[in-house]
């Protein structure tokens, strides 16, 4: 009897050290090449290897995945370095751990044919966006250097950036990745200009960031998260083009086409080979440019803000 339970015992404890644990994310997009250390993570396994089951959702709103952390319906969410600074002013419960693209991809883009090759000149002008967070720089990026700041029309297009350019919709476009929709105009047979944020008086800061509750109970397995990503990034990094391979495994009939793969060869550089490193500085620096222009009322709390390693 007493061998039995012993055994029992061993087998529990077994058990309990090789149980999954399921962490769900959700993306700030449609899956594209933005997202490729997560996915070529999970294609090889490594998450697996990390004792995680992975599980990705796309969002149907792409203004909503942080908030449904911060309401802990999901365990993490893929989002932007600015919409989390305006989270936190706005008391959303919400801590950063990984970094994904850890320099700008937004920019401002309008048709090479437009003639348009300054920002003063969308004055009068309907420029789309996707979300708030994609046009909260866009008043100071207008008004740099200038003596009087171009009037823009601000439209909300929802997924659309690039159909509302090219169908006249709107002039130009904000939250346009530089990474895709540039290679989506250019497969439309388009040339496009591109005016980037940092030219422009605005301070560099991390694109793409996943963030969890900051009273979230998935500690250990988000540092798991973490490993497997840094492993993932070194993997893409030494073998991209086995990587672009597991990349599109995960959905070749969505993921294996033109515009992804120029996409995925852009995104090479842009990989964040640190994801769980810590930066706060560079993020009080940018709050504080955010402060200063109004962008923001108040400076976030960041006390609670990272997660701790």
């Amino acid at each position: 009897m007493f061998k039995k339970l012993v055994l029992l015992t061993f087998v529990f404890f077994s058990l309990q050290s090789h149980a999954v644990q399921t962490l769900n994310v959700v993306l700030d997009w449609i899956i594209n090449p933005s997202h490729g250390p997560i996915i070529v993570a999970k294609q090889k396994g490594y998450f697996h290897d990390e004792g995680l089951n992975v599980i990705l959702h796309e969002p149907t709103d792409p203004a909503m995945p942080a908030k449904l952390v911060a309401a802990k319906k999901f365990d993490l969410a893929v989002t932007y370095q600015e919409s989390f600074t305006y989270d936190l002013v706005h008391h959303l419960p919400l801590m950063k751990v990984s970094t994904l693209i850890s320099s700008p991809l937004n920019c401002v883009m309008v048709l090479k044919k437009s003639g348009i090759t300054s920002l003063s000149q969308l004055d009068g002008k309907k420029l789309g966006y996707s979300i708030p967070s994609e046009i909260m720089t866009l008043d100071v990026m207008l008004a740099y250097k200038q003596k009087k700041a171009p009037k823009v029309q601000k439209i909300q297009v929802g997924w659309n950036i690039s159909q509302s350019l090219l169908s006249g919709q709107v002039d130009a476009v904000s939250g346009g990745f530089r990474t895709v929709e540039k290679n989506q105009m250019n497969l439309h047979g388009e040339e496009v200009t591109l005016f980037y944020p940092e030219d422009y008086g605005v301070p560099q800061y991390d694109e793409l960031i996943i963030v969890a509750h900051q009273k979230t109970k998935n500690i250990a397995a988000i540092q798991s998260f973490n490993r497997a990503l840094t492993r993932a990034v070194q993997y893409i990094s030494n073998h991209p083009d086995q990587a672009w391979l597991s990349f599109v495994s995960y959905d070749k009939k969505k993921l294996e086409n033109t515009l992804n793969k120029r996409s995925w060869n852009d995104s090479l550089i842009r990989y964040d080979h640190r994801p769980g490193a810590i930066h706060k500085s560079r993020y009080i620096t940018y709050a504080k440019y955010l402060k200063k222009h109004h962008i923001i009322k108040s400076m976030p709390d960041f006390s609670h803000a990272f997660l701790q390693q």
